[in-house]
């Protein structure tokens, strides 16, 4: 399998047009995707970044539901996107990987970051649920991984 493919194979991707992905990568740049003149170098995995435009999030689950989803959709999200710190942001993904709902994928040159995670059935069904059915069973969820790690400070 190769390891590049071309901005045309992306935006089919990901559904996006090329212009909007060179629109983007001006301004904001996206990982995986470099430019030389008019070569575009695009890793194979790479995702088009999550829209975070009509979201405000402020609590944990805010958090927890957009990271779970953006994965599920196949697109980018990180922190910075966020406004929370890498550790959580490390810690919300590793909730998910315990849980099952998160895996790792094949694309190591994306190691350290969400894309080299994706999403199980189990993480599909939960965004299948919508925002607020998500969120209940996230809590539901993740209560195991909370109730898990708090039993080692009781014993």
């Amino acid at each position: 399998m190769k390891k590049y493919i071309t901005i045309d194979e992306f935006a089919k991707e990901v559904n996006v047009k090329v212009t909007t992905i060179k629109k983007r990568y001006k301004e904001k740049g996206i990982l995986g995707i470099e430019r030389a003149g008019d070569e575009w170098f695009i890793m194979r995995g790479t995702r088009y970044p999550y829209n975070l435009r009509a979201r405000k999030p402020k609590l944990p689950e805010d958090f927890r539901y957009i990271i779970l989803r953006a994965i599920a959709e196949n697109k980018y999200i990180d922190e910075k996107m966020l406004h929370i710190s890498k550790s959580d942001f490390s810690r919300y993904i590793q909730d998910y990987v315990n849980q099952g709902a998160l895996e790792k994928n094949t694309y190591s040159w994306f190691e350290g970051t969400a894309n080299n995670y994706q999403s199980t059935p189990i993480g599909d069904h939960i965004v299948s649920l919508g925002e607020l059915g998500a969120k209940r069973e996230i809590a539901v969820l993740l209560g195991t991984v909370i109730g898990a790690a708090g039993k080692q400070f009781i014993d």
